[in-house]
């Protein structure tokens, strides 16, 4: 009985028909029947589980699992998936270690976006997540975090939350936001509860005020005129009852008048448009930020009866701060007035000295002030000076213009302009700790001594073209020494002549693109441990004798050196590599 590639079984003879043309049973085709026997039982799945499928097992009729027996996934078991019928009379998948989280991810059109892909994991000790494939990665949006009682257990939403119908909430509502959106409030209405609602009440409708009562509410409101509400403390509990609310209204020119009594003295008071401040019992008024009065004055008491000073901020567009002679001869202290940006006048009527210039005495301008002068005190008055006139005052040597400056101390400050000269310093050093610029300088074939570094652009002899310069030491070109170079490497030329780069991945010499002509030096390629990496360029950059590639050593550790010359921008030119150098 033969055994086919499709599965289907079939008998080589028929020992019927041999029987009837008088063939004899023998043993070769015996043995191939019960070789076809053999065949398609070693390639069956037996009920005790001893032979392993090795490939996909198609099922025409469906896959039966009787109940409270497990499907097991993962090489360790780590899924299990059964019908429980005994306990939860229920489908469930089940992580099958212990400890271990359940993570079921589940995808629409193959998973091609992340959109397509939500995760719903279950972590040990109950807390259920539901989370969305966002930028590569999964975000839960849904956390459920079980306790003991179900009161206590919390759903926390990550992202908005949409009810389409109503939402009964049976504990407390905390809103950590700054606004509660209702879409069928009205802009400009308070929302009034009645009941178990809370209802839109226009402000604008309502009465005007009368007056204002002791637990009265005044509400600022955004209106073309500006103005406050007010809201009746009674006659919104009374309004609640009935779902109405009265004695509410706008005043759009709201005015105070009488004083502010606090502790039986008025501190406050409102008379005509004046606002008056008595000091309290220590003598002392203290007005804290920004004071504003279109007209008016403010008046400093004393005692009860008028100080020495009065303020005047902006009457008729004319802007003016005035002190007025002291009442008071007892009054001290210090006054800070500040102008308007636009022009205005500052009157001093008292403390003008008549002679000289002491403490608390206030001097004034004299004739002949001009800009950019310097001021001088001359007896009582403040005259200008000219800076030339300044200098003659403290008898300096040198006035602008000189031809040279004698100093037997420090320059401390300002600048020396082009065209001033020559400066000698004699056998004096000439020291800076900033950077000195200079053109074209010549040391008269004296020697340059650095203890630092010179930044020089080129180096040219003063001998002319054709006369070497001797260096006293050894020149040490600047080497790049670079570990764990692998894929695209791109040499600095600009910086470096020589390189030390370590590879640890097979490596692709790319364009300097600031390579001069007439640079020179080598690459040091050392193999890491692994060894075998490979050396490759760009084609249209670096060329190699013969036109073929640098071949480096393979073994781990191994050191090749490959020797370059720039002829031209774009062409560099690389040497044969020196290979496998014994490391020292």
């Amino acid at each position: 009985m033969a055994y086919n590639s499709s599965g289907t079984f079939s008998r080589l003879f028929d020992w019927t028909d041999d029987r009837d043309n008088g063939i004899k049973i023998r043993a070769d085709r015996f043995d191939q029947e019960l070789d076809g026997f053999a065949t398609g039982l070693s390639t069956a799945l037996l009920k005790d589980g001893t032979q392993t499928a090795t490939a996909k097992i198609p099922f025409a009729a469906g896959l039966s699992v009787i109940d409270n027996q497990t499907i097991l996934l993962g090489t360790n078991s780590d899924i299990a998936i059964q019908y429980d019928e005994t306990t939860n009379d229920s489908l469930e998948i089940a992580a099958n270690v212990e400890g271990a989280a359940l993570n079921l991810v589940l995808k629409s059109d193959q998973g091609d976006d992340n959109a397509d892909q939500h995760k719903l994991s279950i972590a040990d000790g109950g807390t259920l997540t539901l989370g969305s494939k966002i930028s590569g990665s999964f975000v839960t949006y849904l956390t459920h975090t079980p306790n003991s009682t179900v009161a206590s257990s919390t759903t926390a939403v990550a992202g908005n939350l949409t009810v389409g119908g109503d939402a009964t909430i049976t504990g407390d509502l905390t809103v950590t936001g700054d606004d509660l959106t209702m879409a069928t409030n009205t802009a400009g209405h308070l929302l009034i509860a009645d009941g178990t609602n809370f209802n839109p009440v226009s402000i604008t409708s309502l009465s005007a005020i009368t007056s204002v009562a002791s637990d009265d509410v005044l509400i600022a409101v955004d209106t073309s005129g500006g103005g406050l509400k007010k809201i009746t403390r009674n006659a919104l509990v009374s309004g609640l009852a009935a779902g109405t609310m009265s004695n509410i209204s706008e005043d759009t020119s709201p005015q105070l008048g009488g004083s502010l009594d606090v502790n039986g003295q008025d501190i406050v008071s409102v008379s005509n448009g004046n606002i008056t401040l008595t000091p309290n019992g220590s003598g002392l008024v203290r007005l804290d930020g920004n004071v504003d009065i279109q007209t008016g004055e403010i008046v400093l008491k004393n005692g009860g009866s008028q100080s020495n000073i009065k303020f005047y901020c902006e009457s008729s567009n004319a802007h003016y701060a005035q002190l007025t002679a002291p009442a008071h001869s007892d009054f001290s202290g210090n006054v800070s007035i500040v102008l308007p940006a636009t022009a205005g006048t500052l009157a001093l009527t008292s403390n003008i000295p008549t002679s000289g210039i002491s403490s608390g005495n206030v001097a004034t301008f004299g004739s002949g002030v001009a800009d950019d002068d310097f001021l001088r005190v001359n007896g009582t008055a403040i005259e200008g000076r000219s800076a030339s006139e300044v200098l003659s005052d403290i008898g300096a040597s040198a006035v602008a213009g000189s031809s040279s400056i004698v100093t037997t101390g420090a320059l401390n400050s300002g600048s020396i302009t082009s065209g001033f000269g020559a400066i000698d310093v004699g056998s004096s050093n000439l020291t800076a700790t900033g950077t000195i610029s200079l053109g074209a300088t010549s040391f008269n074939d004296n020697n340059i001594t650095n203890v630092g570094s010179i930044a020089l652009d080129s180096i040219t002899s003063d001998a002319g073209t054709g006369t070497a310069i001797t260096f006293g030491a050894g020149n040490v070109p600047n080497t790049q020494t670079a570990g764990s170079q692998s894929g695209n490497v791109t040499p600095d030329f600009s910086q470096y002549t020589n390189f030390i780069l370590t590879l640890t991945g097979n490596i692709v010499l790319q364009d300097p693109g600031d390579e001069v002509a007439g640079q020179s030096g080598i690459f040091v390629f050392i193999q890491d441990g692994t060894g075998s990496r490979t050396l490759s360029h760009a084609d249209d950059r670096y060329f190699v004798a013969g036109g073929t590639s640098i071949t480096l050593s393979t073994g781990a550790n191994a050191i090749d050196i490959v020797p370059y010359f720039v002829q031209a921008d774009g062409k560099i030119h690389l040497g044969a590599a020196q290979q496998a150098f014994a490391e020292a």
